[in-house]
């Protein structure tokens, strides 16, 4: 069986054990950032507007939602999108890259570093901080297999400038620079240090797209906020939530995107 067989096969499954495992990582971002913080995994999820301590059967990732009609069956007040978004979000991405890159140590990769730097980017919306532990152990890991493997970069969008240590200094330099413009009020420094992380697994032109991609996003959601006057120009976005998303562009259209610009 081919390794594209292999992935048609097993990206359901892969999809499936996403909806379990974004729930999960949605719980560790939880209660890493603010609103739980100082909880445990060891005690248990409980409803923040009641208080209610939550059944095994309330925790199912979308069937309880589905079940529970959207709302807490103990104060009937709605659920959180927050918790079927990242279920989802994290289902998308692993049946992607279990599609897209077939069941070997590269898609391993990819879906281990992309957990971690998922946390960060959900700490970083609610909080405002990206977390370096997090950021710094998903470079650490894309580094280690990239060298292992023998590859320029941990994937490889473009030739020939796909080397890590380029998309780390385009995502890292373009950023700084902003950082240091801006004197740390336009972005922050974890978001430079994100860039740099996010830009050494796509290589360079990978690392430009991805900037680019957040760059568009984050101005579509700050206009739509500003339109419904739910933000003003002095309100602080956290910019790791965009350069998480425009790195998943990156990951799965990105070849085909930057394949369509350099024939233009």
């Amino acid at each position: 069986m081919s390794e594209f067989e292999q992935a048609v096969n097993f990206w359901p499954l892969a999809a499936i054990f996403g909806l379990f495992w974004g729930s999960f990582l949605n719980v560790l971002a939880l209660r890493w950032g603010s609103k739980y913080r100082g909880l445990t995994l060891a005690e248990r999820s409980h409803c923040p507007k009641c208080q209610k301590i939550l059944n095994w059967h309330e925790l199912l990732p979308l069937i309880s939602l589905i079940l529970l009609h959207g709302r807490c069956r103990g104060c009937r007040k709605k659920i959180d999108l927050r918790y079927p978004g990242v279920e989802i979000l994290t289902a998308v991405f692993l049946g992607g890259i279990v599609f897209k890159y077939g069941l070997s140590a590269q898609a391993l990769t990819l879906s281990v570093a992309g957990s971690l730097l998922l946390i960060a980017a959900l700490v970083d919306f609610e909080t405002q901080i990206l977390p370096d532990s997090l950021v710094a152990s998903a470079f650490v890991l894309t580094l280690l297999v990239t060298l292992l493997l023998g590859q320029s970069a941990l994937v490889n969008l473009a030739f020939p400038v796909s080397s890590w240590w380029r998309g780390a200094l385009t995502g890292g330099l373009i950023i700084g620079a902003i950082f240091l413009l801006t004197r740390g009020k336009g972005i922050g420094f974890g978001d430079v240090k994100l860039a740099t992380v996010l830009g050494s697994v796509v290589g360079m032109s990978g690392a430009l797209l991805m900037l680019w991609s957040a760059f568009i996003l984050g101005s579509l959601v700050g206009g739509t906020l500003l339109l419904r006057r739910r933000a003003t120009l002095k309100t602080a976005l956290p910019f790791g939530p965009f350069l998480f998303a425009g790195w998943l562009i990156a990951l799965f259209w990105g070849r085909d995107i930057i394949a369509w610009y350099t024939q233009l």
